[in-house]
Order: C-alpha cells, then structure tokens, then sequence
C-alpha cells in the first residue's frame, strides 16, 4: 500500500497510507520479529507524516518521527543489510534537523550502503544523489 500511494490520486494518499500502516501494525501483533512488518510501519507512517507535516507543523508530526525512528531501528536489528531500512534511515538522517538527530554524513553512508546492496534500485540512487546536491547547495 505505501508504493500504491505513490501513484493515488493526491486527495487518497493519507488514506491509502492509514490503511497500509494499520495492516502493518496487525503483521507486527502477529509476528514482532518481522522485518518487513516493522519496514511497512516505516513506510506507510513515513510517508503519511510528510503528507501531514504542512497541516500539522514540524512539532504536530513528532511523535510519528520518533516512531519511525524507532521502527527503522527494530528493522534493521532484525535485518541489518535490509537496503531499503537503511536507505530510509539514510534519507531521514539526511532530511531532519541536527537537533533533532538529523546527521547528514551518516545519513550519507547509510546511503551509499543501501546502493552497494542494492545497486539496481533507481529510488534508492535518487536519494543518494539528492543529498549530495543538497550539500552543493549550502
């Protein structure tokens, strides 16, 4: 469902994601050592926080950051080479405010790390190359 949300219509896409985050949590009752449940909570939560952020304000969508900091962590302990969880967490270090933990040269290498174990993934190299311009920028 978080991958379907991508293509919804604008006006769909929190619901989409609220229904992928709720079958993720109902993987995750039935199994709390998956991997990929945790990774859907990542994915879903993620990306419905950053749909909900104009609305809500950076201090209305903290609690989720920090659930999905959390949820990122627990998938990569059960999954540590899983390259999409450490190209989530890369972009996230990379994207939220030092203060906040945001760390943009661990960021950087959780990046390049997913793209080494998954070096087809054309996703996965945008956002590698995204925070490198970001850093040309400043």
């Amino acid at each position: 469902m978080c991958e379907a949300a991508d293509t919804a219509a604008a006006s769909d896409r929190i619901a989409i994601l609220s229904r992928g985050l709720e079958r993720a949590e109902e993987a995750l009752s039935n199994d709390s050592r998956d991997a990929a449940a945790h990774f859907a909570v990542v994915c879903n939560l993620g990306k419905r926080t950053q749909l909900r952020r104009p609305a809500l304000g950076f201090i209305g969508i903290l609690k989720d950051v920090a659930r999905v900091r959390r949820e990122i962590d627990d998938t990569l302990v059960l999954a540590p080479n899983y390259a999409a969880a450490l190209a989530a967490k890369g972009q996230m270090l990379t994207e939220l405010p030092h203060c906040l933990g945001g760390d943009m040269e661990e960021g950087r290498r959780l990046l390049r790390l997913a793209v080494t174990l998954a070096p087809d993934d054309s996703r996965m190299r945008s956002m590698l190359a995204g925070s490198l311009e970001s850093e040309a920028e400043r």
